[in-house]
């Protein structure tokens, strides 16, 4: 096909597709499922992608090329196409038949990808600067924005280079005290005071200035340095309470994030045990936030070392409930205590009855599993009457505070700053977090975008608030949210 567009002039497209949660679903449901998956995705994308309907047509009027690589990996090329507009919209097509959900072996599968494009002959003349090309822009659609397409752009190539000086930069960070939790207010809804905190992690180097969660993670997933992470950001966590504690503020529980990777990696029980022990803090005190997907791998020696964290008293959340596809039978195998409700639910509860109607379905199924709800990303003053009507418990976001650093938050932690009156929370339009907000610089908010405001107040693009996931799900909490209609609730065949 490449040799045909050099004669006749005309171009061609390398798309690179790779499903987002082709691992999750391998490692959970079964390599006959995971093969099965794939099966089903070449045929949509066979059966979808004509010549009639993507405008490539070959001389021989032959739909596109699409062709498994290995893996969960596929190319697809397309040729004599009138615009790069025709290209978008392949693209966007593949976006959602891959995105259709599929029942397999009785289980509602829902799944993504993301898709790396190369043009001929602006991207390279010949295939293997093409599929270098692609493959470029494929890594950097998973990184930025998974369930997106990218072009390829040539500054795409300079992604690996930074990769790399990461890894580097970060094998010191621990050793030299450049990594920092900063603290986020959960409000009790109830009691309208500071019932919690959540710990997330910041890295600032001198080399390379402030690094987002989102890119840094991955990386320490990759080159093994997660485990040493994890570590530190459960000793810091306990460290800090104890420091509050011994400076006579009161005490609330502090949830931090948990990988799915630090239940292989590293003997998680055993580092939860080190450090309460080593600070002698009350194991009531410390939440781990665990994913969807740390959940789902259901092996034995996740769920006993959950069962026995709990019977210690250690508190366990469910991180971002929705963003993956819901097994609800999970949620009454899985020892739980929290369920955190993801802003895709809470988002339109103030204007939108539907939104209402999902957001309330949810807290009501959680209290009937004895769960206590936390709304995350609540951004304006109106979502908070109909979130405390519907009975969430606690509730999270800018419109209180952005995540803090220990001594400041520590403002929080006298019984006059713990009440929190929420009738005198500001509407939306007026400035941004009535209660400390973004004290950021430039673009982004200071500590992470979930917000969906820029510095400023602004409201931020809603392609910026799109799903944003690395293969850390998040932990240690990404710089932003997915969108909504991610949520499958799986109860059976369709």
């Amino acid at each position: 096909m490449i040799n045909e567009a050099k004669q006749e002039g005309h171009q061609v497209a390398l798309m690179y597709l790779d499903f987002d949660r082709f691992k999750e679903i391998n490692d959970t449901l079964g390599h006959s499922a995971g093969d099965e998956l794939l099966r089903i995705m070449a045929h949509r994308l066979r059966q979808h992608l004509r010549s009639s309907d993507t405008l490539s047509r070959t001389a021989s009027q032959s739909p596109p090329e699409v062709s498994r690589l290995g893996g969960d990996e596929f190319a697809i090329l397309m040729s004599r196409f009138a615009s790069i507009e025709d290209v978008k919209e392949v693209a966007t097509r593949i976006l959602g038949l891959v995105s259709d959900p599929v029942t397999i072996g009785g289980q509602c599968v829902w799944n993504a990808c993301s898709i790396g494009i190369a043009v001929f002959p602006d991207d390279g003349d010949e295939i293997s600067t093409l599929v270098k090309n692609a493959d470029s822009a494929l890594y950097y659609a998973k990184n930025q924005s998974r369930g997106e397409y990218q072009f390829y752009r040539p500054e795409l190539g300079s992604k690996v280079v930074r990769k790399a000086s990461l890894e580097k930069q970060l094998r010191g960070a621990i050793e030299g005290n450049e990594l920092v939790l900063h603290y986020q207010p959960k409000i009790d809804l109830q009691k309208e005071e500071v019932g919690g905190a959540e710990a997330l992690l910041r890295w600032n180097n001198s080399e390379l200035g402030v690094v987002p969660p989102k890119e840094f993670i991955p990386v320490a997933e990759d080159c093994g340095l997660i485990a040493s992470i994890g570590s530190f950001v459960i000793e810091q966590a306990c460290s800090q309470m104890k420091d509050w504690r011994d400076a006579g503020l009161e005490q609330i529980p502090v949830s931090v994030n948990v990988s799915c990777f630090q239940f292989t990696r590293m003997d998680l029980q055993a580092v939860v045990v080190d450090a309460l022990n080593k600070f002698d803090l009350d194991p009531g005190l410390l939440e781990l936030e665990l994913t969807e997907s740390a959940l789902l791998e259901d092996n034995d020696e996740t769920s006993s070392c959950l069962r026995e964290l709990r019977a210690m008293g250690v508190k366990i959340s469910l991180d971002d409930f929705g963003t993956g596809y819901s097994a609800l039978s999970y949620l009454s195998r899985v020892p739980l205590d929290v369920l955190k409700m993801d802003r895709a639910f809470i988002r339109d509860v103030h204007s939108d009855p539907s939104a209402l109607g999902v957001a309330s379905a949810v807290v009501a199924m959680a209290h009937s599993l004895n769960l206590r709800v936390v709304a995350e990303g609540v951004d304006c003053a109106e979502q908070i009457e109909p979130l405390r009507r519907m009975g969430c418990d606690l509730i999270q976001g800018f419109i209180f505070s952005a995540a803090l650093e220990a001594e400041e938050f520590a403002k929080y932690l006298t019984p006059e700053g713990r009440r929190i009156p929420l009738q005198s929370v500001e509407p939306q339009g007026q400035p941004h977090g009535r209660f400390g907000g973004c004290r950021g610089s430039g673009r982004e908010c200071c500590c992470s975008a979930r917000c969906g405001r820029d510095a400023g107040g602004h409201p931020r693009s809603p392609r910026a608030d799109h799903r944003r996931r690395s293969n850390a799900d998040r932990s240690y909490r990404n710089e932003n949210e997915p969108d909504g209609n991610s949520l499958v609730l799986c109860a059976g065949p369709r």
